[in-house]
């Protein structure tokens, strides 16, 4: 377990949520203190630029008409933008 995600952990706990593999965006958004249309827009901005995902969106998926976030992507959400903020 990275820092990274020992921190995401300790946010979903602040946030009222059991740690799982995956969020729906209102949830995402109570995570890591932004507005659900926020989360919605960050998802919609989502694109690979020279192999790696652009720093500020997120990777969402679609499970029964419910957009959804994965864990690991709000991990590498943390780390991303970490590496845009040290470059």
């Amino acid at each position: 377990m990275t820092d990274f995600d020992k921190r995401l952990v300790k946010m979903v706990h602040r946030a009222g949520l059991e740690t799982r593999n995956s969020y729906n965006t209102s949830e995402a958004a109570d995570i890591i203190g932004v507005s659900a249309k926020t989360v919605e827009r960050m998802i919609e901005e989502f694109e690979i630029i020279d192999g790696e995902p652009k720093p500020g969106t997120l990777q969402g998926f679609l499970a029964r008409s419910t957009i959804r976030i994965f864990h690991d992507e709000l991990v590498s959400f943390f780390e991303r933008g970490a590496k845009a903020i040290c470059e």
